[in-house]
């Protein structure tokens, strides 16, 4: 069934891509992607939670008569009111973003992948909290972390690109500090010259770190938050308290079955002796579960271990060969589908229903999901 299926697709998607460009297919890919995503998670038509304030913040950005606690995390919000994407509307921007973040991960597989790879790899992250989260839980931000994340590693040898993009990570939040050990390392493996390397990364540090130190000064001067690293770190103990008994669960729904492809892919760099790559999925992998001890929204915060997926993904391909592939992975895809995803933060368990089911229950039973 495998094959029909993916011959098929990929003999639509090089159509495309040859009557169209490989951009236009891109987007749509992610257009579809997302929209199955849809279906599968119940999209929220509104903010909720901490969407609300970034919300709240894309309305008038600098009004600083009103307090906001995410006042530190302006660049979202900042480009949705650039756009006119405020208030209400202030939603449609995050999905925009995905759509982005989707179709350059298929565009950057495919320039060393065909048609169906490429579109299975990207399913692998389109299909887990990264997007589902973004959909549930609508206005948050982390999508657009995402998206600068994967352009810093697609202009990894442009250090006037990727230090422009790092400084524009920190002012989207805060958290994504603890993915730039990784990002530097992945930096530092890709470029011949060590010592050049070593002398760029902290060069580029300072640099991103300039915007991001002056404007948290700016801000604490005339609009203190709660949300600044005082709180976060007196609440260190209590935060390990809340998350550590489904701390085991919260890490597996982030990417559920599909983290069998770094398990596998550290596998084969161990059998190789490959300490180069083992080092960087460490530093990549812990600098994201560090997160853990200011932050509770266990399965959301793990997303950002998302090239982790990718880079895996590549490996077991590597590994197992085009064929063996494409087949493991379309069936492991489907069988993740049949496992109900939920969010998991702090001690419970939130459910994401199916589209379908949530209409169905709001139809006959008045049932809000």
């Amino acid at each position: 069934m495998h094959l029909k299926v993916l011959d098929k697709t990929s003999t639509l998607l090089l159509y495309l891509e040859q009557k169209f460009g490989i951009h236009f297919s891109s987007l749509l890919v992610a257009f579809i992607l997302l929209c199955i995503a849809a279906i599968y998670v119940t999209p929220s038509i509104a903010p909720l939670e901490l969407g609300r304030g970034y919300a709240s913040l894309s309305t008038a950005p600098f009004d600083f008569s009103e307090q906001n606690n995410l006042r530190f995390r302006i660049l979202t919000p900042l480009i949705a009111y650039c756009l006119g994407l405020r208030g209400s509307l202030y939603i449609i921007f995050p999905l925009i973003v995905a759509l982005l973040f989707l179709s350059c991960i298929y565009f950057y597989m495919r320039k060393t992948q065909a048609p169906a790879e490429s579109l299975l790899i990207t399913m692998l992250v389109c299909f887990s909290s990264p997007i589902l989260f973004l959909l549930h839980f609508q206005g948050y931000v982390d999508v657009t972390s995402y998206l600068l994340i994967l352009l810093m590693i697609i202009f990894i040898k442009k250090t006037a690109v990727w230090i422009p993009l790092m400084a524009l990570l920190l002012l989207n939040h805060e958290s994504n500090l603890f993915i730039i050990p990784g990002l530097l390392y992945f930096y530092y493996i890709h470029t011949p010259n060590k010592t050049k390397a070593i002398l760029n990364s902290f060069i580029g540090l300072v640099l991103a770190y300039i915007p991001f130190y002056f404007y948290r000064r700016y801000i604490n001067e005339v609009s203190p938050v709660e949300y600044n690293f005082e709180m976060y770190y007196s609440q260190i103990k209590e935060n390990i308290k809340s998350i550590a008994i489904y701390f085991p669960i919260g890490f597996f729904y982030a990417f559920k079955l599909f983290w069998l492809f770094p398990m596998f892919a550290i596998y084969y760099y161990w059998k190789e002796k490959n300490q180069q790559q083992l080092l960087f999925y460490t530093i990549l992998i812990v600098g994201v579960i560090s997160q853990l001890l200011f932050a509770s929204d266990t399965s959301r915060l793990i997303g950002l271990a998302f090239p982790v997926i990718l880079f895996s993904a590549l490996k077991i391909k590597q590994e197992w060969g085009t064929e063996l592939f494409l087949k493991r992975t379309f069936y492991l895809i489907l069988i993740n589908f049949l496992i109900p995803q939920y969010y998991v933060g702090q001690s419970v368990m939130i459910r994401f229903y199916p589209l379908p089911s949530s209409l169905i229950l709001k139809c006959f039973g008045g049932i809000e999901t």
